[in-house]
């Protein structure tokens, strides 16, 4: 055993090394050779205003915060994303730093498709830090003529991306943790949820608190201008020019479910109400997609935990600061 080690381990340095010096002849692909694009300017999205009853803007320049409301829980987070995506008739900007390809991943995916084959363009900007066994599925969504992927800081060697690391520490170190979804440069959900089970409480296994607002107003042009800097930066890569997997032959489903029958809370939509004057436009206001569910308040703590509390306070005192 100890010679077959004694073998192995300079057989194994010899290939590791190769593969260094192999893929140090490797190298990012030619900027100039991307298609540059901006984000449409929509004057009015009659689909998105009919869906979340947004009024006209009063001489023609919405202010920043005309609409906002607070995504807290993760159903409604889902429900949104899709909703967005179905309504949506000019364009799409989709930028996420974690993209899982499982239930609710996959679903989003069906629905981008989908509405490239209603005629919206579609960008998506994704950190290539967590697509790893997501490339057939991505070059499948990119050879739609609607739809474009760029990776921010792509890993060129997509099976042992440690490899990377090895060479290009100093580039691939540097992640997107952006995450954003805007149609029709109209709508947009910002926040801190990526897209997957675990953020969309779709698992029992793992759930995240985070945080979404979906707001519409003049502050959506300013995510569109954001997120077209971050497209046309030195660190976005196209799709097609780092990923060399044939697209998945399996994608998209025949017949992909509708958005409808997947939301996991339904209920009547309400219409949205603008802050007033003077008002924090943090304000809880009634739900979009409408009611939530009422939250279980706690017990009330038996009096004997107060009691016991008061024994352990009594033993362990806090210590307090002296003066002078």
């Amino acid at each position: 055993m100890r010679g077959l080690c004694r073998t192995d381990a300079p057989q194994g340095a010899a290939v590791l090394l190769a593969v260094l010096l192999l893929g140090g002849c490797r190298a990012l692909p030619d900027l100039s050779l991307r298609e540059p694009s901006w984000h449409i300017p929509v004057a009015a999205a009659p689909q998105l205003d009919s869906m979340l009853h947004l009024s006209a803007p009063e001489r023609g320049v919405p202010p920043p915060n005309a609409h906002v409301y607070v995504l807290d829980h993760p159903h409604d987070a889902f429900t949104a994303r899709a909703a967005l995506i179905a309504n949506a008739r000019v364009a799409l900007d989709v930028q996420y730093y974690i993209w899982r390809n499982d239930v609710s991943g996959g679903l989003l995916f069906q629905y981008l498709h989908q509405a490239a084959e209603r005629g919206v363009r579609v960008r998506v900007l994704l950190d290539d830090n967590n697509t790893a066994g997501h490339d057939a599925v991505l070059a499948a969504l990119d050879a739609h003529p609607n739809i474009q992927i760029r990776l921010f800081n792509p890993f060129l060697y997509r099976k042992w991306r440690f490899l990377g690391y090895l060479t290009d520490f100093p580039r691939l170190n540097r992640r997107m943790h952006n995450k954003s979804l805007t149609a029709d440069n109209r709508v947009a959900i910002v926040g801190g949820r990526n897209i997957g089970d675990e953020y969309f409480q779709g698992t029992d296994e793992h759930a995240f608190a985070d945080l979404d607002v979906l707001a519409a107003g003049g502050i959506v042009g300013q995510i569109s201008a954001d997120f077209d800097r971050y497209w046309q930066s030195d660190s976005a890569y196209p799709l097609a020019h780092i990923v060399r997997t044939a697209p998945d032959p399996d994608f998209p489903p025949q017949a992909p479910p509708p958005p409808s029958s997947v939301i996991w809370h339904k209920t009547p939509a309400r219409r949205w109400h603008a802050p007033l004057p003077g008002q924090n436009p943090s304000h809880r206001r009634p739900h979009p997609f409408g009611q939530r569910r009422p939250r279980q308040s706690a017990r009330p703590p038996h009096p004997q935990q107060h009691r016991r509390r008061a024994q352990r306070c009594a033993r362990h005192p806090r210590p307090r600061p002296v003066s002078g």
